[in-house]
């Protein structure tokens, strides 16, 4: 009945948002190279990727980032935006072969090291997952992302205790991080521990504010432990802002249809 949350943490360009406006373009190849050399066309390349790529033009972003490897293949932060242009589009492996490649040219690369984590999680493949997450916190201890991370891939090998350490350690670091606030919620939950579950999920509604991409998922989870506390009207009342948030989601439709079923009966 509840999720969890899992953060990706990338380069430069991250989610893709709304359309922006793109400018009109000329490519660099099909422009007079004179006075460029292969480092500042490559460049050219991967500036026209970003825009395209924080455009949502994910296939024109792939194009001009492969143009910039094919220049200069030595730099790391085109592998990592072009593996984060993969992995948004549902190309796992390509997503994968970039991003390994980003942190063999630069080990440094934490965002792009946790992102390993976390698609080698959806993988299926969670010990895997740990080691990059916890190379990410070698390189910066304070990265909170990573240790939320690296919690949810403890909980997928059921060790909770370990888990929720690593989700009280991302919010030591920062206070308002609603992921972390989430995960330790559902956390609770499992334990047997709703009322403290409950108090967890309603700081991290808080701290993510209208707007937040999860906070539907937030108010489900919410709805959950109320469930499990037997206060079925607020159970009601947070899936069905949840619903409103996340109308295509099939677990908070199923949550929905049943607690609405449990209130009024089948026939409303």
């Amino acid at each position: 009945m509840s999720t969890s949350a899992i953060v990706y943490a990338q380069a430069t360009p991250g989610e893709p948002g709304p359309k922006a406006y793109v400018k009109e373009y000329q490519d660099p190849l099909d422009a007079n190279k004179e006075g460029y050399d292969d480092y500042e066309l490559a460049k050219m390349h991967y500036d026209r990727a970003v825009d395209y790529h924080l455009s949502g033009m994910l296939v024109q972003a792939v194009e001009q980032y492969k143009k910039a490897i094919i220049l200069d293949p030595e730099m790391a932060a085109y592998h990592a935006d072009l593996g984060e242009a993969y992995r948004v589009m549902g190309n796992t492996r390509g997503a994968i072969s970039e991003l390994e490649t980003a942190v063999e040219l630069s080990p440094g690369m934490v965002n792009a090291l946790t992102t390993l984590g976390v698609i080698y999680e959806r993988e299926n493949l969670p010990h895997k997952a740990i080691d990059y997450h916890r190379r990410a916190i070698k390189i910066d201890p304070r990265h909170y992302v990573a240790y939320n991370n690296l919690g949810h891939a403890y909980d997928t090998l059921g060790l909770v205790r370990a888990a929720m350490d690593n989700y009280k350690k991302a919010i030591e670091i920062k206070e308002d991080f609603s992921p972390a606030y989430d995960n330790l919620g559902t956390d609770l939950m499992r334990l047997n521990r709703p009322q403290e579950g409950i108090s967890m999920l309603k700081k991290a509604i808080d701290y993510a504010g209208e707007g937040h991409p999860q906070l539907g998922l937030y108010y489900n989870d919410l709805g959950a432990a109320l469930v499990m506390s037997k206060d079925y009207e607020k159970a009601y009342s947070a899936f069905e802002k949840a619903l409103s948030l996340s109308p295509n989601n099939p677990d908070i439709q199923r949550n929905f249809i049943f607690i609405r079923d449990h209130l009024y009966g089948k026939s409303n």
